[in-house]
């Protein structure tokens, strides 16, 4: 299973107390994870609304730098420490992970006994609303590939699947049910297709899910 942070996480705050109370909460939720055997730790990162976005993404990569300073020393789980995972955002405002020039320019930051420690979790309803385009075959395989020449898919460790429901590159997050949304299904199966990682829906009704969840198994036959 896998556990997501609080939603006021902020790593480039430039208020020291909500900063560096992120940085604690993700170290925190790290050690527990790792504690009862959970696989990975997913989280946002926060906005660029005290710095330009350069300095941001540094402030950043230095926080998750923090974090990883003695995460793990209550660990005792025999699965081993568990993953952090940066989530994609939608691209609403300043905020901080929208695109893979910037998860790829907080990597290069972080400190190389870390990096193990650290992927991502694509969310395809925030890639999209984003600006970057999934909703064909091509597409989606160009995203990959994308990533792959920039971060390296072993980075791509989970997956949010979940439909759209505004348009591409409308920087809102509105999740649909798979099929019925903007994004439409061939996004999914080239994902699918593509990468072997957990998939999870975050998708509007708990009947739906069920009918998401169904449709995502047959997809990987």
């Amino acid at each position: 299973w896998y556990i997501h942070t609080p939603y006021i996480i902020n790593l480039a705050s430039g208020n020291n107390k909500t900063r560096y109370g992120s940085i604690g909460i993700i170290k925190e939720d790290l050690q527990r994870a790792s504690l009862i055997g959970a696989a990975m730790v997913v989280t946002h990162l926060g906005s660029a609304n005290a710095y330009d976005m350069s300095s941001s993404l540094a402030k950043t990569a230095d926080a998750l730098n923090k974090i990883f300073v003695g995460a793990f020393h209550k660990t005792s789980a025999p699965g081993g420490a568990a993953i952090l995972l940066r989530e994609f955002a939608a691209g609403a405002g300043n905020i901080i992970g929208s695109s893979i020039q910037q998860m790829k320019a907080i990597l290069e930051r972080v400190d190389d006994k870390y990096r193990q420690y650290l992927k991502i979790c694509l969310d395809t309803a925030h890639v999209f609303a984003s600006g970057i385009d999934l909703r064909t075959n091509a597409d989606a395989q160009a995203f990959l590939k994308e990533f792959d020449r920039e971060i390296g898919l072993s980075k791509l460790a989970y997956i949010h699947a979940n439909d759209s429901k505004v348009g591409l590159g409308e920087k809102k997050d509105r999740h649909e049910h798979l099929g019925k949304g903007k994004i439409g299904l061939e996004c999914f199966q080239a994902l699918i297709d593509g990468v072997d990682v957990d998939m999870v829906v975050e998708t509007p009704t708990l009947e739906g899910m069920k009918e998401d969840i169904i449709l995502l198994k047959k997809m990987r036959k």
